[in-house]
Order: structure tokens, then sequence, then C-alpha cells
């Protein structure tokens, strides 16, 4: 039996079907063996190179728009940037942060430091505040611009369109000015790693984040090298910034009366005078070591001591002979003060008593003549001996007439001798006897008084010296 094939596909096709079960070609296309052995099946036509080539760059182009729609949708993604916002500086990482943030390439910041201060009791409330301020500039298109809880600005949240179709919340660090005023020169100013020169200028930084920032200031002048630091608290980002480096506060001056000897600084020479030096400027830090060297009588040469002068100090470098010199007269001239200082002293000590004099004996000659010592017992010290002499010599006249009239009571001189004031007196008075014959006396005498109390004296012991009767 004869055997078909399918002349479009060279199959071999089965009796009595009318279209190839393969390809689907009529059976009447089809040919015997014998043709089939002879003559190869017919080849699809090819498609042309161009159209591949063409279909295949709407492909890659349709796949790419997709791959490119989703990327900026990822990007553009809101609920991600502030969830990374937020993670960065829970975990206190300065990069993830600054990662989502847009910084303008001349602002000042340390990346890790700037987180680190964002990561306090506020953060919960910041970033609720950080949200809603996201949605309300995508509605409104208004930049929003947040504050912490001491009131410094922290973000600026701007909306932005992005190739036409895209939208997206810009989220920026707020910076602040700040401003260097100085004279100083010589000076490098070192500031979140960045370097400014200092050459007797003031300067301004248009833009440094809030934060605490300790810069380096490294000076060099003709006599040596020296480096300080300065803080800036965050506090002070409120409005712009104001740091104060003036030269005379990083300067050392020399104070001597004697200004030609050879300068040391840290133990190297300068070779010059004080007076040729006059200051030294910048000096930071710690400042330095300084001592001189003069030239002395015989050929020899005398060393100051040696003084460390920091910034702002004046320096006086004295000599140990101008030492000795210097301390004897102002062992002398304190020796000297003291002694005016007790001589005004006793001056008032001495007047005081004086005037208690005078009213001990207004009160004694009433004591007298009334027969009582009631009148003078207050102007002297119970426990001494004139207390009771006294006490008895006006009890003994008690029966006998008598009459006391006092018409002098001067003290001459008076000295102070520890607690004791001294009075030399000379005192005038009358004595008029139970027989009517009066005899006046001239008598000197010395009352040593002492201050029971300020102001208050009290008598301790009277001494007759002297005496003259007419």
């Amino acid at each position: 039996m004869e055997k078909k094939f399918c002349n479009e596909c060279g199959k071999q096709l089965a009796d009595g079907l009318v279209f190839c079960s393969s390809c689907g070609t009529p059976v009447s296309t089809t040919v015997d063996v014998a043709e089939s052995m002879q003559k190869p099946p017919a080849s699809k036509k090819s498609m042309p190179l161009k159209t591949k080539v063409l279909l295949s760059a709407l492909v890659i182009l349709f796949m790419t728009a997709i791959g490119t729609h989703f990327t900026i949708t990822y990007l553009t993604d809101g609920t991600k940037q502030l969830r990374n916002i937020y993670n960065a500086i829970v975990d206190e990482n300065g990069e993830a942060l600054f990662a989502e943030l847009a910084v303008a390439g001349d602002t000042l910041y340390v990346k890790d430091s700037f987180t680190k201060r964002l990561n306090n009791g506020y953060l919960p409330v910041f970033f609720d505040e950080l949200q809603e301020a996201s949605e309300r500039v995508k509605e409104t298109g208004l930049t929003e611009i947040l504050v912490d809880k001491k009131g410094i600005e922290l973000f600026r949240v701007k909306y932005e369109k992005w190739l036409y179709f895209y939208s997206r919340v810009i989220i920026e660090p707020v910076s602040q000015p700040l401003v260097i005023e100085t004279d100083l020169k010589n000076t490098i100013l070192t500031i979140a790693d960045k370097e400014f020169q200092l050459d007797g200028e003031s300067i301004k930084i248009n833009k440094v984040l809030p934060d605490n920032y300790t810069f380096t200031v490294n000076g060099k002048n003709t006599y040596m090298e020296s480096t300080g630091t300065y803080n800036i608290d965050r506090e002070e980002f409120e409005e712009a910034v104001v740091v104060s480096l003036p030269g005379s506060a990083y300067s050392i001056t020399f104070n001597s009366e004697l200004t030609d000897g050879i300068v040391y600084v840290n133990g190297t020479s300068t070779e010059k005078t004080m007076k040729e030096i006059d200051s030294i400027t910048p000096v930071f830090g710690d400042g330095a070591t300084f001592h001189a060297v003069r030239a002395i009588e015989g050929g020899k040469t005398e060393k100051s001591e040696k003084v460390i002068g920091k910034p702002g100090d004046s320096v006086t470098l004295v000599y140990p002979s101008l030492l000795k010199a210097q301390k004897s007269a102002e062992s002398l001239a304190k020796a000297q003060k003291v002694q005016e200082e007790k001589a005004v002293g006793d001056r008032e000590l001495i007047a005081q008593a004086s005037a208690a004099y005078i009213d001990f004996r207004d009160a004694y000659e009433e004591a007298l003549n009334d027969k009582s010592f009631y009148y003078v017992e207050n102007y002297l010290v119970e426990t001494a001996g004139v207390y009771k002499e006294l006490k008895d010599f006006i009890a003994e006249a008690d029966s006998t007439y008598y009459w006391y009239d006092f018409k002098i009571n001067q003290v001459t001189e008076g000295t102070v001798e520890g607690d004791i004031i001294k009075l030399q007196v000379r005192e005038v008075f009358v004595f008029e006897n139970h027989l009517g014959v009066t005899t006046e006396y001239d008598r000197k005498k010395r009352y040593d008084l002492v201050e029971t109390s300020p102001g208050q004296f009290k008598i301790t012991a009277i001494h007759i010296k002297d005496t003259n009767r007419n």
C-alpha cells in the first residue's frame, strides 16, 4: 500500500484524512513517498533582520520604561523616605540620614554628631510633625520649616515636581551663618574638617548646621607655634552665630622696667630683648614658658625666674637679685603700713579713752561732793585695785565736811600698749576742808584704761606721779 506524506510539513498521513493532522494542510497537496524523497519540504519564509531589530528595540524600550517607572516610584516614595530618616536617627547613623536629605554642597556639618543630637526624647513628637508637614506640603505645595523644642530651625520641607510626571517631598536641614570676628593673622581655623586661613579680617561661613562644634585654631609666630580650641554650643544657633577671636585675647605682652634682657620662649632664645619684642601673637592653648637673661657687673649674666604666660597675659620677668631687693622693700613698706594703720587706730582709741576719762572726772567730782561711790563705779574695772581704793576713800569721808572744785582735767599724752590705753594727764582742783581752808592741787597722773566693748572704756589703774600744792 502506498504511503502518503504532508507536502507542507512532511508528516506521514493516515488514510482517509482530508487535512494534515499536524499542520492542517489539505491532503490533496500530499505527494507520495518517492516524490517526497526526491523533493524536500517547502521551508518557512524568514522574518527580515530589520524587522527583528525593531521589534527587539521596542520590547527593550517598553521593559525599560516599566522598570524606570517602578524605580522612580520607589525613589519618590515619601513613606520609605520618612521611615529611613526615623531609623537613621534612632540608630544614630549619620551616613544613612544624610542619604535621605538634600544638603547644599558648601554646608558645614558633622553627620554623626548632627544625627545624635536629634536622637532625644523629643524625637517621636518631631517625627509626627515631619510626617504631617510632608502630607501638607504635597497638598498645598507650600514650603514649611520644622523647629525643635528649643525653637531652633531643623528641617525645611518642600514640594518638587520631578520629570514632569512625578512629584516628591524634599527634606533639607536648615543652616545658619557663622561669623568669626577676628584680627588674628598667621592662624588656621579648622571646623568640621574644613580649614579657613585667618589673615587679619573677619570671615563668614554662610551655611552651618546647628550642632555642638569644637574648632581648633593653629597659629604660628616668629618664635613658636601653638594650638587651641573653641566650643560652640548648639543653642547658639537660634540665629546667626558670632564668635569673637580678638588678637588681644591671644597675645602675650611683657611688663618689666628692665627691657634689656634677652627673652627665651620655651627654652629657645629669641635673640631679642623685651623692648624689641613687646608682645607675641598669636598664642593659643596653654601658652608658653618665658625667661630672660641679662648682663650684670663683672661680665656675668643673670637669669630671670621662669614664668608661664597664657593667652591674654601680661608677663613680668623678675631677676633673683632684684626680687630680693623688691621683697625687702615690700616688707619694709608693709611694716610701715602696719605701723601707720596701728598709729591711726591708736589715735582713735586714745581719743575715745580721753573722752571716757573726762566723763569719769566729772562723775568723780560729784561722787566726792555727794559722798556717793555710785557715780563712778561704772567707770572702774570691778576686779581692779582702783575700784576698792576709790570706794574706801569716799566711804571714809562720809562724816567729814569737804568740797572739791575740779578746774582742769587735761590729757597731755596717750599711748597704747597691748590692750592698755595709757593716758598722761594734768589735773588742777581746789579742795576746801572742814575748817574752810582751801588748797589748790596741781597733779600729774597716769590712767590705765581698757576697752570693755566697742567704744566703751573702764579704768583699771590710777598712778599719781607728781603733786604741787598752793
